[in-house]
């Protein structure tokens, strides 16, 4: 028998341990919070006209970059993502060649299990100005 408690006691160990590991992934650096990592999908409407936006992100230390599309009636648009998203906060600039670069500032959503599968914001410029933006994380 006491040849099995060591062995109980070390399998209990390893699978704390990974638990812990697992849940570190999920927070970004430093913060105590979720990461960004991942796509997003939200609908932004402006004077009527529906912007369906994605976006691919990634976080390293609160630092954001990715890429991403802008899609309403007349065609899409490519993206590049560049921010900062210390938690629970999150500031991005959205550019594309030929457009004033956008900003999508905001929080994560409220809730425990909706902080880290949202994020609520405001897009200004490039012709928004304070327009609402809800981006949900895409299984």
């Amino acid at each position: 028998m006491r040849a099995v408690r060591p062995r109980i006691l070390l399998t209990a160990l390893v699978a704390a341990a990974a638990a812990f590991a697992a849940a570190c992934d999920d927070e970004a650096a430093g913060t105590g919070g979720p990461e960004v990592d991942g796509t997003w999908r939200g609908r932004a409407v402006l004077s009527g006209d529906t912007f369906t936006f994605q976006l691919a992100l990634d976080e390293s230390a609160d630092e954001v970059s990715g890429t991403g599309t802008v899609t309403a009636e007349d065609g899409t648009l490519e993206l590049e993502v560049e921010g900062e998203a210390p938690f629970p906060n999150y500031d991005l600039t959205l550019t594309s060649p030929g457009y004033t670069p956008l900003e999508l500032t905001g929080t994560y959503g409220r809730g425990a299990t909706a902080a880290a599968d949202s994020l609520n914001g405001t897009l200004n410029g490039s012709g928004f100005a304070g327009t609402r933006l809800v981006l949900r994380r895409v299984p």
